[in-house]
């Protein structure tokens, strides 16, 4: 399952949403009124530009290495981002698919542990 294309996607989508209405754009996500990315439409296309701004590279490797280099982003960018970017990534994973969620949570379960090492990857 290519988590990175379906992320990578979706922020496009959802940043060209915004930008043309002005206005947040929301799938299924339950938000919190105290952080800025789920109540002002800036904040959050920031957010999402941050949370997928290297997934284009991965996207251009060879199939052998993109594997390899999809898990390690897509972990790096569940650590690195604040909640409301992990409940996005986790939110629009779970709306393509249960086995595209289930992914995630096996990543990021996986690797829990050893966060501080990804940094340094």
């Amino acid at each position: 399952m290519d988590l990175v294309a379906v992320l990578t996607e979706q922020s496009l989508i959802e940043i060209r949403r915004m930008g043309e209405a002005g206005e947040m754009y929301v799938e299924d996500e339950e938000l919190d009124p105290r952080e800025s990315a789920d109540v002002d439409a800036l904040a959050r296309m920031h957010l999402l530009a941050d949370i997928t701004h290297g997934f284009p590279n991965v996207l251009r490797m060879s199939p052998l290495r993109r594997r390899r280099a999809a898990q390690h982003a897509v972990r790096w960018r569940w650590v690195a981002t604040i909640e409301p970017g992990r409940r996005w990534m986790a939110s629009r994973l779970a709306l393509r698919s249960s086995a595209h969620a289930a992914v995630l949570w096996a990543l990021v379960a996986s690797r829990a542990d050893r966060h501080v090492r990804d940094s340094t990857d």
